[in-house]
């Protein structure tokens, strides 16, 4: 690896960082920041809101255009307008200033995936894409995992002090994007498309089966981290633990499921073909979850827990390294940066819409059950809906096997 794949493959890294810090930074802070403006719940939500419209927004305009020009330019004014939301962030001291500032931030971050995927696409040996993108998700799980960190440095350091070190690690991002636009043979296209046919190729990679359903089933499967741990499991487990033991449950499953795909990407070219290695991965984490759906209260115990949150989280990541490898390798490494536009566009739509769904299922069930919406039954019963998408997504897999073997 020469010194400017080098650059490109720590600007990529970097931005998975930063989009996994930056998913759970206002979460982290919001302790300080009510203690501080005097802000409501709300302002948290909706900035939260921003932040994933900004992004959805962002690799819709933005993705299509990696292919065109690489991520040289792109780079440049993705990451200056990073910094200067994060900028907007640190001077903010109203719902509507953090709520812009949430916004700018996802729009410059939007291109976490695309532009690392078009990178070790093109510029890295074919054979090693599974050992990359398991590296990236496991950086940027290591950013989810930040949020206690993040919580301690705004309590003890303050939060300007905080958010000062955020503003540098921006401006970084910013520096190795203009020194990756400096490397010609890194930022510039590497295939000849014209602007008015990106979107219809876009449309060509949605209608693609083997892009389509894999996507869906990632976003199906990322209730886990997107929904449960960060919303459910601290008030869940700390019914039959401390809140503290809770916290570090939900840390560091959040730290372990960005790991499983890199140390599991050895096997991803060997005995299985990458469909049966999903649908195995799915199998596997739901009886490592089945346990807390059917156990009652009083059995248990923090052994229990630890066990089946590590091993889920841990097979998990490594579906998601595999399920993103196969739908890049389903097409060639010019359309890369179209592909992971296709995979981030469903992704964060449904995401979008499973959250809104998973709440209101569980105040449909706390209903219908007659028990209390944070009761440690109704959380056993947003994990059996959990398990449920964890079968539908086997189902998908499944046809979408038998469909490439015929």
């Amino acid at each position: 690896m020469n010194i400017r794949t080098l650059v490109a493959v720590i600007f990529a890294i970097t931005l998975g960082l930063l989009q996994g810090i930056f998913t759970i930074y206002i979460g982290g802070l919001e302790e300080s920041l009510v203690h501080k403006f005097h802000l409501f719940s709300p302002t948290f939500s909706n900035a939260n809101a921003a932040l994933l419209f900004g992004s959805a927004l962002g690799v819709l305009v933005i993705g299509p255009w990696i292919d065109l020009i690489g991520v040289g330019l792109i780079g440049i004014l993705c990451s200056l307008l990073t910094t200067v939301g994060m900028y907007l962030f640190t001077i903010s001291s109203a719902s509507s200033g953090f709520i812009i500032s949430e916004f700018a931030i996802g729009v410059g971050l939007s291109i976490w995936y695309p532009a690392p995927v078009y990178i070790f696409r093109n510029h890295l040996p074919a054979s090693h894409l599974p050992y990359w993108i398991g590296f990236l998700m496991a950086v940027n799980g290591l950013g989810n995992a930040s949020i206690s960190l993040i919580n301690l440095s705004s309590r003890w350091l303050g939060i300007v002090s905080t958010d000062n070190i955020m503003l540098g690690l921006c401006f970084f991002n910013l520096i190795l994007a203009c020194i990756l636009f400096s490397q010609s043979d890194i930022s510039l296209k590497t295939i000849d498309v014209k602007p008015k046919s990106l979107y219809g190729q876009l449309f060509r990679l949605l209608t693609k089966p083997s892009i389509f359903w894999i996507s869906l089933t990632q976003a199906l499967s990322a209730i886990y981290n997107f929904i449960f741990l960060p919303l459910w499991s601290i008030a869940f487990f700390s019914q039959v633990t401390d809140i503290n033991t809770a916290s570090i449950i939900a840390s560091s499953t959040l730290f372990i499921n960005g790991f499983g795909g890199l140390l599991l990407a050895p096997l991803y070219s060997r005995w299985l073909n990458p469909l049966n290695w999903l649908n195995l991965q799915f199998g596997i984490t739901f009886f490592c979850i089945l346990p807390i759906s059917i156990l009652p209260e009083s059995s248990f115990n923090e052994a229990i827990i630890f066990a089946c949150m590590w091993s889920s989280a841990f097979v998990l990541s490594a579906n998601n390294a595999y399920a993103n490898t196969y739908m890049t390798n389903q097409v060639p490494p010019s359309l890369a940066g179209g592909v992971s536009t296709i995979t981030m566009i469903i992704f964060q739509l449904f995401v979008a819409i499973l959250t809104f769904l998973m709440g209101y299922a569980l105040d449909l069930t706390s209903y219908l059950s007659d028990i209390s919406i944070t009761s440690f039954a109704n959380y056993q019963n947003g994990i059996n809906i959990y398990l449920f998408t964890i079968l539908l997504s086997m189902i998908m897999v499944y046809f979408l096997n038998r469909r490439s073997q015929t």
